[in-house]
């Protein structure tokens, strides 16, 4: 055999015995890259809510559906007889005031305060920010305000406040009968049903434990409190 055959064969096991270095190379070079940089993940965000802003809601979204409700009842019934007026001239358009310049040009000098508005929860007023704004009780009781009515506040500048019913929430008439909790409070109960009701206006009245209690409450949803209407002596 020559010497240049036996430099070929020699090359080619030199080159069959060096492939499985290459691969084992290639494997540890893969398994020894760095692997990408992970961020961290954010974690959950929380909402707190505050029981008042619950209530708030939960209020809202009843008048809101009570009056969806009795729109399209509205609109079924009166849209297709309802005649169709052509439009007001451009001129007569630009005169008639709108709501906001009526209301400016009737507020009183006092209402130039701070106003916020929120919902009466059958004791006190909630704010936006679910802040509780003590109602005087015998505006509550005088007024017949009922668990769901909007009330606005007017803070003056001389630090008066002034409530005023804004959107009384729809309501019902029923008949209870007047109890007294073990501390003072008054109660109306229908069957298994009682309601909170404030003592003004159980003082007003004279009313006494059995008598009946002509009330009012909110005619969707459940309630807690009840506004006194009437009482109707026993005896």
């Amino acid at each position: 055999m020559s010497d240049n055959q036996l430099n070929n064969e020699a090359q080619i096991l030199f080159d069959h015995s060096s492939k499985p270095k290459d691969v084992v190379d290639q494997v540890m070079a893969q398994t020894n890259r760095p692997e990408p940089d992970r961020q961290p993940q954010p974690a959950p965000t929380t909402i707190n809510i505050s029981l008042n802003k619950l209530m708030a809601i939960k209020h809202l979204v009843d008048n809101l559906q009570a009056t969806t409700k009795q729109l399209s009842e509205l609109l079924a019934t009166s849209v297709a007889d309802q005649e169709i007026k052509p439009a007001k001239p451009v001129a007569e358009q630009l005169i008639a005031p709108t709501a906001p310049l009526q209301y400016l040009a009737s507020a009183k000098p006092e209402e130039a305060g701070r106003v916020i508005e929120g919902l009466f929860n059958g004791e006190k007023m909630i704010g936006p920010d679910g802040q509780l704004y003590d109602v005087p009780v015998n505006y509550a009781s005088k007024s017949k305000l009922v668990e769901g009515d909007m009330l606005k506040l007017i803070i003056t500048e001389r630090g008066t406040f002034v409530f005023k019913q804004i959107q009384p929430v729809d309501r019902v008439r029923i008949v209870g009968i007047l109890e007294q909790g073990p501390t003072g409070e008054s109660y109306a109960t229908v069957n298994d049903r009682r309601w909170r009701i404030l003592g003004a206006s159980v003082s007003y009245f004279h009313g006494q434990p059995g008598d009946e209690v002509i009330m009012l409450i909110p005619q969707e949803g459940s309630s807690r409190w009840a506004a006194v209407e009437n009482i109707i002596k026993k005896n």
